[in-house]
């Protein structure tokens, strides 16, 4: 399945629709969507990544390639390098995939499951808490990407 996360790297979505906007105006977020970058083993090229996360639109954790996102305004936030190694790599990736198809909003397990949730729950299930002063599920997009955790960089060819 997924063979690599790392360097870690998330992806955070612009608003695009009236409503999104309108709700980062009001909440002060910059962002309306987070995932974790994956890639499958044999794939090297930008152009076969795929990005993990909660998605309302299938209401639930999926894998998708990131090229179904073309239509959207996405940056990436890279996990400095000063930080890789706290994050267990094992722990990221079975974390990932123990939550694959699990219900997006609450859960049978009574937990709410969101995007910037699930990262959250992915980095400290790695050792690495990116919102200290939050619980998983009170995270947003912003929390993530703006803590002293992350960089962003620019992916190219």
């Amino acid at each position: 399945m997924v063979e690599g996360v790392f360097p870690f790297t998330v992806v955070a979505f612009r608003p695009k629709t009236f409503f999104q906007k309108l709700f980062c105006t009001i909440s002060g977020q910059q962002y309306i969507h987070i995932g974790i970058l994956v890639r499958y083993k044999g794939e090297n090229s930008w152009r076969d990544l795929r990005i993990y996360h909660a998605s309302k639109e299938a209401k639930k954790v999926v894998i998708e390639p990131l090229g179904n996102f073309i239509d959207w305004e996405i940056h990436f936030y890279r996990l400095k390098d000063s930080y890789e190694s706290k994050l267990d790599p094992l722990m990221v990736v079975k974390t990932m995939e123990e939550n694959l198809g699990a219900d997006y909003g609450w859960n049978h397990l009574n937990h709410l499951v969101t995007c910037s949730g699930l990262v959250s729950l992915v980095m400290n299930n790695g050792g690495l808490d990116p919102c200290p002063y939050k619980g998983d599920a009170s995270t947003f997009p912003d929390d993530i990407v703006f803590s002293h955790l992350f960089e962003r960089i620019k992916i190219s060819d």
